[in-house]
């Protein structure tokens, strides 16, 4: 177990720690107070994810803890969902090309329908720090989703295609 880092006081002039304190020494791991980015390692005293300015040696301007934000936790649970509605529909619109039954796809949307809605609310608000692409193509997978589901237009297509070979080996 390493030792902490010595802390002693700015304003008092001894060696009793209180809220202004000042590490003599670097610690091994600090964090960005804004955006929990760790900070070792950087070339400018800078957090690269929002900006904000820091002192490594001052305990006022970073923090130690890594956890703590829930905007940074809804947005990789955004990606991941963004990322798991695009595997799904992609499952999707092969089924239903192929001719599923119809029933398979309202209980695909049964299913699917809290993890669509958490992906519509994440995507919603604009505190979750998504980007611009993955909020329009999750966007987009839940539209497409939600078409195949209620219409089953791949399979429509896929018949609409075939059509006229299928018309010509019927005669």
């Amino acid at each position: 177990m390493s030792t902490p880092p010595s802390i002693t006081s700015q304003t008092q002039g001894h060696d009793r720690p209180d809220r202004y304190c000042v590490l003599q020494e670097p610690a091994a791991t600090r964090y960005c107070i804004g955006r929990h980015y760790q900070l070792s390692g950087l070339q400018r005293e800078e957090c690269p994810e929002c900006g904000l300015g820091f002192d490594a040696h001052d305990l006022r301007t970073t923090t130690s803890k890594q956890a703590g934000n829930i905007w940074r936790a809804l947005a990789t649970l955004g990606q991941l969902l963004t990322v798991g509605a695009c595997f799904i529909l992609a499952g999707i619109l092969i089924t239903s090309a192929i001719g599923v039954e119809p029933l398979f796809l309202w209980l695909a949307g049964i299913v699917a329908a809290p993890f669509i809605l958490i992906l519509v609310i994440l995507t919603a608000i604009p505190a979750v720090n998504i980007s611009t692409r993955t909020r329009v193509l999750a966007l987009a997978c839940v539209v497409v989703f939600v078409s195949v589901v209620l219409t089953g237009w791949p399979f429509r297509l896929t018949f609409m295609v075939h059509r006229p070979e299928l018309e010509r080996y019927v005669a």
